[in-house]
């Protein structure tokens, strides 16, 4: 199957001229990323509908894995018949395996042409959310590395969270937590905010904010927190993350701790254990989180 190529000079041309358009409005990753379009047409053929029925599940469920191992971008049918495939892939070997394992060509349902498309990875995405340098602020490059740490929890989560009662029930609650890079690019913010609700018997609006910098001479994180209703500020906590990538939140009495776990780009776990009077912890605090 004959691949066709696009004009590079082109491709760049148009990107340079988005570039001087958008320069002083958008921060965005400027690299080059290649992906793979996939186009599928429509065969003739004489499969009846119960065997098209099955090949269309399968074919769906093809899609699905695709996707969950990070090979499909997107995909969807055209109105007028067939449909495409958004590849993540740069070799045309490797997105040619792909798509004829697919059962609708295995099957002869559809045919297939692939085109690679250029684009800097930050300018174009699919979900057209290029946010701005006002909205999370940007890594200073001078940061220490580490920084990243909580870097990589910026933009905006969505909470559900779950309170431990002294009757040893669990409550469950929702809220929004945001970060932000702040102090020039050298510190992390993060925002909560929990809305009352009407029904409630302490219908308040709850808010609160940590301010997080790494001091590359202890090789951790100095913490402090503020919350509404509290006129001091909290801290300063001890930070770091450990050998299994979790991230540790602890003060110097060490009679509590709170952790970041199973941290993914799109979720990650928390919750704060308080030390018991037998030397146990107990977690009376639990959060999922999933990336807005």
């Amino acid at each position: 199957m004959e691949v066709k190529k696009l004009n590079l000079s082109f491709c760049l041309l148009l990107l340079a001229f988005f570039n001087y358009s958008f320069s002083q409005e958008m921060d965005y990753d400027k690299t080059i990323k290649q992906y793979i379009i996939a186009e599928f047409s429509p065969l003739e053929n004489n499969v009846d509908n119960a065997k098209r029925g099955k090949i269309q599940q399968e074919h769906m469920a093809y899609i699905k894995s695709l996707a969950k191992n990070g090979n499909l971008v997107m995909a969807g049918p055209y109105p007028t018949g067939g449909g495409l495939f958004f590849l993540n892939a740069s070799d045309e070997a490797q997105a040619k395996e792909w798509i004829e394992n697919d059962p609708t060509i295995k099957n002869a349902i559809n045919s297939y042409t692939l085109k690679k498309w250029v684009t800097e990875k930050g300018l174009f995405t699919l979900d057209n959310n290029v946010k701005t340098t006002s909205d999370y602020g940007k890594l200073n490059p001078n940061a220490p590395k580490e920084t990243m740490q909580y870097g990589q929890f910026v933009g905006k989560w969505n909470v559900e969270v779950s309170n431990l009662t002294r009757e040893g029930n669990w409550i469950e609650d929702k809220a929004t937590w945001e970060f932000k890079f702040v102090m020039g690019g050298y510190a992390v913010q993060d925002f909560w905010e929990r809305l009352g609700k009407p029904k409630e018997k302490d219908n308040e609006d709850y808010f609160g904010s940590n301010i997080r910098i790494y001091n590359p001479e202890s090789k951790k994180w100095n913490t402090v927190w503020l919350e509404s209703g509290n006129k001091s500020i909290q801290g300063i906590w001890t930070s770091y993350m450990n050998e299994q990538q979790e991230i540790i939140l602890h003060d110097d009495t060490k009679k509590w701790e709170i952790k970041f776990y199973n941290i993914t780009k799109t979720s990650f776990d928390w919750k704060w254990d308080f030390k018991l009077d037998d030397g146990t912890m107990q977690t009376r605090v639990k959060i999922k989180a999933k990336k807005s």
